[in-house]
């Protein structure tokens, strides 16, 4: 019996000048909803202390994008930059 679990993740990414905590309010309403809730920090915010430039913000989106293999579902909430830089990075767009 080959039994597909359905894994859902919630992925939270915040605006210009901002970090992780801004979603610190939703993490705890949505865990209820998703087998994982991931904030990310965008690279020189927050903890992440790597320049904000546009190799780092590639690179950084990939390896998230390759994080998530696991998940049969994801959502992901953006504002700000951080919604524009996943969807051009979903739309396959140049950044």
């Amino acid at each position: 019996n080959n039994v597909v679990v359905s894994l859902r993740a919630l992925i939270c990414i915040h605006g210009l000048l901002s970090s992780h905590t801004d979603f610190n309010f939703l993490t705890n309403e949505l865990k209820n909803y998703y087998d994982k809730v991931i904030c990310y920090d965008l690279p020189g915010h927050g903890t992440n202390s790597e320049k904000f430039n546009t190799e780092n913000i590639k690179r950084y989106s990939l390896n998230i994008y390759d994080s998530l293999s696991q998940y049969k579902e994801i959502d992901i909430i953006g504002y700000s930059l951080g919604g524009v830089l996943f969807l051009c990075n979903h739309m396959n767009l140049k950044i």
